[in-house]
């Protein structure tokens, strides 16, 4: 039917000695073929944790919103970039990207098979916003690839190149400093990693959001406010999403002390931020300090990281 229908219009073209209309004809002929006869790659995703699986099929949503408005292949990259912030590991970054890459090649199949189906190809209207469709789906399709084939190549790289991007990523994480209240008694007992045993375990996954995304200056405006309400906390500010709240207040320059994290249990529990606003900052009051805090904060992480991956887990609330 597509070559009855380009023999058609290059017949026209031709009565009329219009070059124009006789290109615009192969174009329009060439379209169906590179949908039909395009390839199927198969792509297997890496094994992840059962109880992470939930949560990163969510950041994967994500990054297929943005195709609402065909964006640039800049804009679907940073969307993937933004993503993995929230991983614990390569492997669920891979994760992210591939099950990605199946969304979008059912998408393109489905699109394949409607136009192949006879009706569907007899109504014109109905086959230009098919194509239309298809194409736009394939240029997001192949920003993603061409990214994971950068991906892949960039972990099979030199010595020198993975340490350039440890490097860029820890500029990137000190964005802010963090250091955690402890207990005066044992400074190596955190009052954070405490709170957790308080806090249900479908949460864990917000906290290390949370955490990681103040670190990195990615939280949006609504994830980080200031409290001014009430005079006894009005030095604090909290990080929020979803009912998690974690307060913190400045210490100097870029240094934040984490004073605890709970779930909201009412709009405005004040005597949660002013028991947590009581306790105690560690002093880094010289360089020998600071190295010792910003130790302790790095094992206080690290031990919110296997609690997570051990216990987080995402239920339908």
């Amino acid at each position: 039917m597509n070559e009855i229908e380009q023999y058609n219009r290059l017949l026209l073209t031709k009565k009329e000695g219009n070059g124009i209309e006789k290109k615009h004809a192969k174009n329009l002929h060439d379209e169906i073929p590179n949908i039909v006869n395009a390839g199927y790659e198969i792509f297997t995703l890496p094994r992840i944790n059962d109880r992470r699986s939930k949560t990163l099929d969510k950041f994967v949503d994500e990054v297929l919103k943005t195709k609402n408005g065909n964006p640039t292949m800049e804009e679907i990259i940073n969307s993937l970039e933004v993503q993995k912030t929230h991983t614990f590991n390569d492997e669920e970054y891979k994760y992210i990207i591939i099950k990605t890459i199946i969304a979008s090649q059912n998408e393109l199949y489905y699109f394949y098979e409607l136009l192949t189906d006879k009706d569907n190809y007899h109504n014109i209207r109905d086959r230009k916003d098919m194509i239309e469709c298809y194409y736009n789906e394939l240029n997001f399709f192949l920003s993603v690839r061409k990214y994971y084939d950068a991906f892949c190549e960039r972990k099979e790289n030199s010595e020198d190149i993975k340490e350039e991007l440890v490097e860029e990523e820890q500029e990137v994480k000190e964005t802010h400093r963090l250091i955690y209240s402890a207990s005066e008694v044992n400074p190596t007992k955190s009052k954070f990693i405490a709170d957790l045993n308080d806090i249900p375990q479908e949460y864990y996954d917000t906290v290390y959001y949370l955490i990681n995304g103040f670190k990195t200056g990615t939280l949006s405006a609504g994830e980080y406010k200031a409290l001014t309400n009430n005079g006894n906390v009005q030095k604090c500010r909290e990080l929020k999403s979803d009912q998690v709240r974690i307060v913190l207040k400045h210490v100097k320059d870029n240094i934040y002390v984490i004073l605890g994290a709970a779930t909201k249990k009412v709009d405005n529990d004040m005597k949660m931020y002013e028991n947590m606003a009581k306790r105690n900052i560690p002093k880094i009051d010289t360089d020998n300090t600071l190295k010792l805090q910003l130790l302790f904060a790095e094992q206080v992480e690290k031990e919110l990281a296997t609690i997570v991956e051990s216990k987080g887990r995402k239920e339908n609330r």
